[in-house]
């Protein structure tokens, strides 16, 4: 996480992006609370897309998470398996132009295709996620930040975010909260609508910023 958050500082800073809107899902939605919630000075917004809204350890021992959250990591026939299992996976949202999601995703390994993702990285990107703090770092928020948030799932993963946005708006009543009825992958299955509120939310930054601009 040290290093996603030390390599994202850098970006904004090499690319002169000033304040920039952060957006983020799923684990990047984490990392996005992790590098916004610290560093107040860093950004103008925050979007946070069906990450974990309140802390992983509330609902879950490492070792339940673990059992939970790392099933056996694919291996398939042909990269038209893959396609298909993807196809099924985003069955509503998939089109011919996620094809190249599947090619950037899979390798082949002798006779099959595999993710690129191994079992150790993974390992590691659900540490991380673990181990982050959303009920601390929401407090330390204090730009304008909103949550998009999938109703699709597993009912006690649904029941565990709906207790997360409640905990939420008693600990920064000022992030607002949006629901989406989709699966996790809200920005395949709700793609324009995750755009418009990032428009929003970055229209509304711009024209707080123009009305603290000292007249001239």
């Amino acid at each position: 996480m040290d290093e996603l958050l030390e390599d994202a500082s850098f970006v904004i800073d090499e690319l002169a992006l000033g304040k920039p809107v952060v957006v983020g899902h799923s684990w990047g939605a984490t990392v996005a609370l992790e590098l916004v919630g610290p560093r107040p000075a860093l950004a103008s917004a925050l979007v946070f897309i069906d990450g974990p809204i309140q802390s992983a350890s509330n609902m879950f021992s490492w070792e339940d998470a673990q059992r939970f959250m790392q099933p056996p990591l694919p291996r398939f026939a042909t990269f038209a398996v893959a396609m298909a299992e993807s196809a099924r996976d985003f069955d509503g949202a998939w089109a011919d132009d996620l094809e190249p999601f599947v090619r950037a995703r899979v390798v082949r390994d002798g006779d099959a295709f595999v993710l690129t993702l191994t079992a150790p990285a993974r390992l590691d990107l659900l540490r991380g996620l673990y181990d982050s703090q959303p009920d601390v770092l929401w407090p330390r928020v204090e730009v304008a930040a909103i949550a998009l948030l999938a109703r699709g799932g597993p009912d006690r993963i649904a029941g565990w975010k709906e207790h997360g946005v409640a905990r939420l708006a008693t600990i920064a009543p000022n992030v607002e909260v949006r629901w989406f009825d989709t699966p996790h992958d809200i920005p395949l299955f709700a793609p324009a609508e995750v755009a418009d509120e990032i428009q929003r939310i970055s229209a509304t930054v711009e024209v707080g910023s123009e009305s603290e601009s000292p007249a001239g």
